[in-house]
């Protein structure tokens, strides 16, 4: 099973710069005081290596904070707090170039180049440290509003690994339809990559063109592959950051994954359940579908990259199926199952009854899988007889003898399958064993448990 983690970028680095790359520089990583650009300072917040591109624009002027816009305020030149906003304390600005930023506590939609302890009289920290609650947000060259992300909506910057065949957002933070030219810089010209191509607005109100990078579009430039761009019909001449592309082909492992509820788990008749899907792919574009079957519903929710949270109403008792399933922009599938026991309830008390919920913990749902020999775990499969009113819960540890279970293997081509039953033994290899399957190419296993 893959996991992600997100990671935030450093965006504050030691090294030396020139001073026209120098956006402003630091005491320390975290918990610093700040400095202008110009300061003795040795930690240095990098404009290249925040937005993965040189600044495009007049390079002499980008501390001319008399044309340009500040984004935060020092009390001094060096060895200061630093606030959002001006007053007689904090009139020192900070800018660089026709960047744009937002001082914030929620999402940002650019690229977070710092953190702040507080919105004034505060501490300045690296990107990444989440122990800094408001966030120095902005965007790249030409007013802030045009960044590069991964078909996750990360954004992301040339120092990022962006191969064909990926799938990469140009996000623009307006909120009407309109177009995108995406271009790629070279020394003389730019190469039209593709031109007048139409956006939507994605859930965030942003406009957005997701490029499945292809081959025919890398034909259309120099070969350097290592400064591609964007504008759109609604910001005129403003341009992105830039991207490097890799020629070659990589694929990122794809992951839906049911958080809530978890396979086993119970509910009683009428219970209002939060239902959570994560979904996330860094270079391909998810949909997908979150479908539960009950005896008086069909109920689907779409879903993309992200996945999806809703609460779901359980009318009826029995024994419910919640299946996430998602193909991604390469064709790839990925699908998760969680199965759940719903309790009769009359007048504030249990119904006798049985339920069962039967759970494959591993291996996933359309796994690819390195070696013919498989480990399977149904360990986390849960049982419930109701008597007298009183639920009790049975595992497959404590209360072997309860369950029988019937499996099944194949093969797709049907030159292979095998059936094994196990009824009321007190067995470990019921649930956790190891298949080797001699046949390769799609296989598939299934289960069946019964409580007696």
């Amino acid at each position: 099973m893959f996991c992600f983690v997100l990671v935030s970028l450093f965006m504050i680095s030691f090294v030396s710069a020139e001073n026209e790359d120098v956006i402003m520089r630091l005491s320390s990583y975290e918990n610093a005081h700040a400095g202008l650009w110009n300061s003795t300072y040795s930690y240095i917040l990098n404009y290249t290596e925040i937005f993965g591109s040189v600044y495009f624009g007049d390079s002499t002027q980008v501390h001319n904070c008399s044309v340009n816009s500040p984004f935060l305020w020092l009390s001094k030149e060096t060895n200061s707090h630093v606030s959002n906003v001006s007053n007689s304390v904090y009139n020192i600005s900070v800018c660089y170039g026709d960047l744009v930023c937002s001082v914030l506590t929620g999402d940002c939609p650019g690229v977070v180049i710092a953190r702040l302890s507080d919105f004034t009289n505060a501490h300045i920290s690296n990107a990444s440290d989440d122990d800094y609650p408001v966030k120095i947000c902005c965007g790249g060259v030409g007013g802030g509003d045009l960044y590069w992300a991964d078909a996750n909506g990360v954004p992301i910057g040339q120092s990022d690994n962006v191969n064909i065949g990926d799938t990469v957002r140009a996000v623009a933070g307006v909120s009407s339809i309109g177009t995108f030219n995406i271009l790629e810089h070279n020394d003389d010209s730019s190469d039209d990559i593709r031109t007048d191509v139409e956006g939507e607005l994605d859930a965030n109100n942003n406009l957005v063109y997701r490029w499945k990078i292809t081959q025919d579009d890398l034909n259309k430039t120099d070969e350097d592959f290592d400064a591609f761009y964007f504008r759109t019909n609604l910001t005129g001449e403003d341009e992105s950051n830039n991207i490097s592309i890799d020629g070659t082909y990589d694929d990122f492992p794809m992951n839906i994954t049911i958080v809530s509820p978890d396979c086993g788990d119970d509910f009683d008749e009428g219970k209002n359940v939060t239902i959570e899907v994560v979904a996330d792919d860094e270079d391909d574009v998810i949909e997908g579908n979150v479908t539960i079957v009950t005896i008086d519903d069909v109920f689907v929710r779409s879903f993309t990259n992200g996945g999806v949270v809703f609460n779901y109403t359980f009318a009826l008792p029995g024994n419910f199926q919640i299946v996430a399933e998602g193909i991604n922009s390469r064709g790839k599938r990925a699908r998760h199952i969680a199965n759940i026991m719903i309790l009769d309830k009359e007048d504030g008390s249990y119904v006798a009854g049985e339920y069962t919920a039967a759970c494959i913990s591993s291996p996933k749902d359309f796994s690819n899988m390195k070696s013919s020999k498989v480990k399977f775990n149904a360990s986390t499969t849960r049982a419930i007889k109701v008597v007298g009113g009183a639920p009790l819960v049975l595992t497959p540890k404590n209360n072997a003898t309860s369950f029988s279970w019937y499996w099944g293997f194949a093969s797709s081509d049907n030159t292979w399958s095998v059936a094994w039953e196990y009824v009321k033994k007190i067995d470990v290899k019921a649930y956790e064993f190891w298949v080797d399957f001699p046949v390769a190419g799609d296989n598939s296993a299934s289960l069946r448990v019964e409580l007696s």
